[in-house]
């Protein structure tokens, strides 16, 4: 069992890391994309009567509007897997864990295909290569360190917590 944690920590504190910064990204994205969406609905309405090459501006704004309320859906799902892994590292429950697991690795699958496809679409300067590369591997390692976290807790492995010394004496 490797200790992916650089910085000397134990498992169940990167984890709870790893859910707090998780927590505060899908929280500033729920912003930003809600900040988008009114932008867009600020355009959509003049647009809504607009033609340009026989269709209506206002359809392809009511389009991207759409597809932002998904993403701002996906968010808040996010969160509350964040949240599900701060109780589940905190209450070292191997279960909470788990679900933020397999759950995070779907997204990321998801997430990759689907900025794949943007890239191969219309392109991406360096910033967003940056960007992406950055990304896939915070998701990546936090996936590992949860991993990691999870096979200790299998193991027996006790963490110096009252959750940890409530389970030895059967009280949990």
């Amino acid at each position: 069992m490797a200790n992916p944690c650089f910085c000397g920590c134990s498992l169940k504190t990167a984890s709870l890391i790893i859910a707090i910064i998780n927590m505060i990204l899908a929280a500033i994205s729920f912003f930003m994309i809600l900040i988008w969406i009114g932008i867009l609905i600020g355009a959509a309405v003049p647009a809504a009567t607009k033609v340009e090459n026989g269709v209506f501006v206002g359809a392809t704004l009511g389009a991207l509007i759409s597809i932002l309320i998904v993403v701002l859906i996906v968010c808040i799902f996010e969160f509350y897997l964040a949240l599900t892994l701060k109780h589940g590292a905190d209450q070292e429950d191997l279960r909470k864990c788990r679900i933020w697991l397999i759950f995070s690795a779907v997204l990321f699958v998801i997430e990759i295909i689907f900025k794949m496809v943007l890239i191969i679409i219309r392109g991406a300067g360096p910033i967003e290569y940056v960007i992406f590369s950055i990304n896939i591997v915070y998701c990546a390692f936090s996936m590992w360190v949860v991993y990691e976290f999870m096979t200790a807790l299998k193991s027996g492995q006790v963490f110096d917590t009252p959750a940890a010394s409530a389970r030895g004496t059967g009280q949990v």
